[in-house]
């Protein structure tokens, strides 16, 4: 679901029919992507859909986005 606030942003929000609820936040902007999930195996599903469509490299841990350092404790 694309965010009514930022059309970069796109929420995935939903319950497996196992009743597990699963969260998933990507944002995009030209050729900086960010994704943040509440679960493993879903959000390495998602950037493996990424990577195999647009032929991209999870780069690990983010460190800048947009120009931004992030630093975490």
């Amino acid at each position: 679901l694309q965010c009514d606030a930022d059309y970069a942003v796109f929420i995935y929000d939903h319950v497996t029919v196992e009743g597990v609820h699963v969260i998933c936040i990507i944002a995009w902007h030209v050729d900086d992507g960010l994704a943040s999930s509440n679960n493993h195996k879903f959000l390495d599903w998602v950037k493996k859909q990424i990577a195999d469509h647009f032929g991209l490299s999870d780069l690990g841990p983010v460190t800048k986005y947009l120009g931004v350092d992030i630093k975490r404790d």
